[in-house]
């Protein structure tokens, strides 16, 4: 770190409520560890000049009273351990990137501090916006500085003027906000132009689609509910729901289908309030005896797999078999779902599976499951 600066803890009352408003900004459909930490900067802006104040903050879950956060700067440890500290003066050494962890979660995504050594600074929260996101830049002088004749400019092109300094807002960013920024001003008597900060503006995140049970392929009748994963402010019932392109009346982020019939297969599509429209998801119902069902239809090499021989409105179902390819699998007197643990390549083709339900024997009409394997790139 730069300089003798000695971290001053911060106690923060509220520490717990922001962690829970942090995870919220982004959908989460499963986990496959423990949550990540979050890092955030006092003031916001990811550039600062030297000599500013700047307070780190490490938010994530964390036994009441117990100092064991663990900070890395530029991927070295710190010797701090309390949630927050201050650097009280930034210089050059300061500069790079940070990251937390608690003692229940995963360390951090990394957070960048940039210390300039201009006169001017042209501030942001951050180089990458998601469109609809609010904007805001701050033109930031050494010291804080009284500043006057600011002007505002985008791809040159000036924005807007003040005599006296004030922060340019974009409540809504769209993709025509992507390009350079800068800023002028006039201090002590000395007109100062800040150097560009080049910003992209990325189209919105798409929402998720969920299917409970997670079979894409149902039978008539079965219970289905669908639910759209996405960023939605609390009390606002403003999600769109598509079927097969066509609107529904549906504004609740879950609704249940009770009894699925095939007027209700297809292709559903959601959106919320500050997400783009989600891939489609495919559900099929069927009006079969037997269905062997799958979560879907493409399964990259190394997941697990889940198939599972299903009869019309669940009657018992017995003397099971699972085939793959026409060859048996598996064979069991009572019903039960067939896992690989790890798929890879072979494990692609048609499936199947028998079963005798009452007095009947009945065969599923075969699903064909495609595994992937990622591209490799070899040494020369």
């Amino acid at each position: 770190m730069g300089g003798p600066w000695v971290p001053q803890p911060i106690t923060t009352t509220s520490s717990v409520l922001l962690w829970v408003a942090l995870l919220c900004l982004a959908p989460a459909i499963r986990s496959d560890g423990p949550a990540r930490a979050v890092v955030t900067l006092e003031p916001p802006w990811f550039n600062v000049l030297q000599g500013d104040v700047v307070t780190l903050t490490c938010h994530g879950f964390q036994t009441p009273g117990q100092d064991s956060i663990e900070w890395l700067h530029n991927g070295l440890a710190l010797p701090i351990y309390q949630e927050s500290f201050t650097i009280p003066a930034v210089n050059m050494k300061d500069s790079g990137e940070y990251q937390c962890r608690t003692e229940h979660t995963a360390l951090s995504n990394s957070v960048q501090l940039q210390v300039s050594t201009d006169w001017l600074l042209l501030q942001a929260e951050r180089l990458e916006f998601i469109e609809g996101d609010t904007m805001i830049l701050r033109c930031h002088s050494m010291k804080s500085k009284p500043l006057h004749k600011v002007t505002y400019y985008h791809n040159d092109i000036a924005l807007k003027y003040g005599f006296r300094s004030f922060d340019y807002i974009v409540s809504q960013v769209n993709h025509a906000h992507s390009g350079s920024y800068s800023c002028t001003g006039v201090m002590e008597h000395v007109s100062l132009v800040s150097a560009p900060v080049f910003i992209t503006v990325k189209g919105p995140a798409r929402a998720v689609v969920t299917l409970e049970p997670p079979w894409f392929n149902v039978l008539r009748e079965d219970n289905v509910t669908l639910t759209c994963h996405g960023f939605q402010t609390p009390g606002k019932d403003s999600i769109e729901w598509l079927h097969n392109g066509l609107a529904l009346p549906i504004y609740q982020d879950s609704f249940t289908i009770p009894a699925i019939n095939l007027e209700d297969s297809g292709e559903y599509q959601c959106r919320t309030e500050h997400t783009a429209f989600s891939n489609s998801v495919q559900l099929q119902v069927s009006t079969d005896w037997l269905l062997l069902q799958a979560e879907r239809l493409e399964f990259m090499k190394g997941d697990t797999m889940i198939l599972r021989c299903h009869s019309w409105r669940s009657k018992p179902l017995q003397k099971v078999t699972y085939y793959h390819n026409d060859i048996a699998l598996k064979y069991d007197f009572q019903s039960f779902n067939y896992i690989v643990s790890q798929v890879n390549h072979t494990h692609s083709g048609s499936y199947s599976c028998i079963g005798v339900m009452g007095h009947a024997s009945h065969i599923s009409a075969p699903v064909f499951i495609t595994v992937k394997v990622p591209n490799t790139v070899s040494d020369p």
